[in-house]
Parts: structure tokens; sequence; C-alpha cells
């Protein structure tokens, strides 16, 4: 009875962690910027799945792969989502215009995404790459950004719309 008590405490416990590093070349908000963003995360095997990562149009988690589907039904299906999970996102942004109310740029991407140790059983889902261009549009003196992006999946995904309202950087 004891070391089936002892079983079940260990189990109860889980470890999670992640590392993230995020580059810009220029803070100006009138200026052309390129930014960059890598991540690694690992979930221990106990963890509960709200802790393991996943990549999507941006909509809930950080990790941004636009043009592959995350979510159907309420339920995260994606090949983006894993126990150990890693992602990456380069972006150019072009202001083209500026006014009392705030402004608006042009962007082009790439995202990429790997996932290990899926819900599905599989060890690791293919390397996924999206690439697209959108718009930024800012409201003066808010540092969140509406973020309009058009993606197409180079490797696996289709081509997707999608509109997200968040922080302008880093994602």
């Amino acid at each position: 009875r004891q070391r089936q008590l002892d079983a079940t405490r260990r189990e109860e416990h889980f470890a999670s962690g992640r590392g993230r590093a995020a580059w810009r070349s220029a803070m100006e908000t009138g200026a052309r910027a390129w930014t960059g963003i890598v991540a690694l995360s690992s979930a221990g095997r106990a963890a509960p799945l709200a802790l393991w990562e996943d990549a999507g149009p941006g909509h809930s988690r950080p990790g941004l792969l636009r043009a592959h589907r995350l979510i159907e039904d309420d339920v995260v299906t994606g090949e983006a989502f894993g126990r150990t999970f890693a992602y990456g996102t380069t972006e150019v942004t072009q202001p083209i215009g500026r006014g009392m109310s705030g402004s608006v740029a042009v962007a082009g991407f790439v995202d990429v995404a790997r996932a290990s140790h899926r819900l599905d059983g599989s060890h690791q889902s293919p390397l996924l790459v999206d690439a697209g261009a959108g718009l930024r549009i800012s409201a003066m003196g808010r540092p969140e950004v509406l973020r309009i992006d058009v993606a197409h999946g180079l490797r696996g995904g289709g081509t997707r719309l999608s509109f997200t309202w968040g922080r302008a950087w880093p994602w």
C-alpha cells in the first residue's frame, strides 16, 4: 500500500521549462525593423496539456505558425503541439503611413516550428514552415497592434488569413 501511495505522489509532480530569445533591429516606430524570436520548451511526462507549447496564428499562445490550423471545434488538433516544442519567427516591418491616430506598416515573415512527443503518440512532427505578408495597424499611444496576415504553408499547412490583436513586439 505504501509503495502504491509513493508511486501516486511521484506521478503528481511534473516539470516544465522554456527558453526564449528575441531580437529587433530598431525600436523607433517610424523605421523599418527586422525582428526575430526563437524558443524551445519542454514539459515532463506528467505535465498537464495546458503546459505543452504549440504554434498557430497567434490568437492564444506566443508561437506563430500562421498558415497552420491549431484549433478545430475548440480542440487543439494541429501538428505543432507537443511536450517538446521549438519555433522561430523572423519578420521585417516597413512603415507606410503615420497620422494623428496611429500608424500602418506592411510586413513579410517566415515562421518555423517542430513539435516532439506529440499527443497522437508520434515522436516528432515534420519541420513546418510558413511564409507570408501582412499589415500592422497601431493606435497612437497603445502598445498593441492589429496584425492582418496572409500566410502560406511551404511545408505542410494551407493558405490562411488571420487577424490578431496583441502586443506589437515581442509577440
